[in-house]
């Protein structure tokens, strides 16, 4: 499938990115990122040569340790693959983003939010969010008809939301 056909599918909403994982290149040896018209051609210091085709990226990960090529990250923006780069801490220090990112599917974005180190923790921030609202909703049903003392919302929040029991 040529990279017009997955950006023109990937915006038509269908889901030409079904199975698309994250690609992580770390390491301590150099790396160089290449491309043809439809995959990233990664080669390392050893000059061995992988090749892993745009349609089934969903996001790159690069060491700073990674050479890339011009024509390599253009075909990334334009399938709408972001990549973000490491330190050798493992801490982000920059980010690509396409102008329009692609549309992937719930379980697609499930997968990558799981890889992410810090994933876990968004989604328990999320969670928490979630809580907040319906007790914030079910705290204002509750004052027209019997109205709850202060301290008793403040425990009930302090147990649902916060401790989520």
């Amino acid at each position: 499938m040529s990279t017009r056909a997955v950006t023109a599918a990937r915006s038509a909403g269908t889901s030409a990115n079904l199975g698309a994982r994250a690609l992580y290149l770390g390491g301590e040896s150099k790396k160089q990122v290449a491309c043809t018209q439809e995959a990233l051609v990664v080669t390392n210091a050893h000059r061995h040569v992988w090749r892993y085709p745009i349609t089934r990226l969903a996001r790159v990960v690069s060491s700073t340790m990674v050479d890339w090529s011009g024509p390599a990250l253009s075909l990334c923006m334009r399938a709408g693959i972001s990549i973000a780069w490491l330190n050798a801490q493992g801490q982000v220090i920059g980010a690509a983003h396409p102008q329009v990112r692609a549309h992937t599917s719930f379980a697609t974005a499930l997968e990558l939010m799981v890889e992410d180190p810090e994933g876990l923790l968004r989604y328990q921030h999320w969670l928490r969010a979630r809580r907040m609202n319906v007790f914030t909703r079910w705290a204002q049903s509750q004052g027209a008809d019997q109205p709850l003392a202060a301290n008793q919302l403040e425990a009930t929040k302090r147990q649902w939301v916060y401790a989520s029991q």
